[in-house]
């Protein structure tokens, strides 16, 4: 069956040009929708965590859980592509911290159409209807972690191209998409800053972390 799936996921491939992160157990079925991967020991779950506690953030993780979703990360591939490509081949990728709050994050990595969405936003948030992701776990914390019936908390490190951003130095509630050829927004919230998309392809949630504080 293994042997099976990994043909299926190099066709895949071939048909969309988009191959799959090396780490991707395949294994798994992530035809169907998106799975959760435990994320064992190893390079893998020390990076996830360091990019955790970057910011300083002290918590015990419990556990981390890699997003495969072979749609989603078709669809985040070519907007990559295509932000690479109208940026002198620099996408400006980085993970950042995403909280989903009251809303099931199996919401967001297990649809097989999209991950994140606006339509979680509003247009009177402080730089408009976006998605926003936080450079400091500490700030998606204090107000977006989901939290587990256990008392365990949830966040998504995600993969996000920035491409080219716009910088603001204050909320604006009127932007519906970057000025220019700009690609995404940067902004104060409260103490710190986030990238604020517009365009949902642009942001894939690679990793769902569970911990407690």
């Amino acid at each position: 069956m293994d042997s099976i799936r990994r043909r299926i996921n190099k066709h895949r491939e071939s048909l969309y040009g988009h191959e799959y992160p090396p780490e991707w157990d395949h294994s798994q079925d992530v035809d169907s929708g998106g799975c959760l991967v435990t994320v064992a020991a190893g390079a893998e779950y020390d990076m996830v965590a360091a990019r955790f506690g970057q910011d300083g953030f002290t918590s015990t993780i419990t556990r981390i859980e890699r997003v495969q979703n072979c749609n989603q990360w078709e669809e985040y591939v070519k907007r990559r592509n295509t932000v690479r490509g109208l940026n002198g081949g620099d996408a400006n990728e980085a993970l950042m911290i995403h909280g989903t709050s009251k809303t099931d994050p199996r919401e967001i990595y297990a649809n097989p159409l999209r991950g994140f969405s606006s339509n979680y936003s509003r247009d009177s948030c402080m730089y408009g209807r976006g998605v926003y992701f936080a450079y400091a776990t500490s700030y998606s914390d204090n107000s977006y972690a989901h939290v587990l019936p256990s008392g365990e908390r949830q966040l998504f490190v995600a993969k996000v191209t920035r491409g080219l951003v716009e910088q603001r130095s204050q909320s604006d509630t009127s932007i519906k998409v970057p000025a220019g050829n700009h690609n995404s927004v940067e902004g104060p919230v409260g103490s710190t800053r986030a990238i604020i998309l517009y365009d949902v392809n642009q942001a894939y949630p690679a990793y769902l972390v569970t911990y407690r504080k």
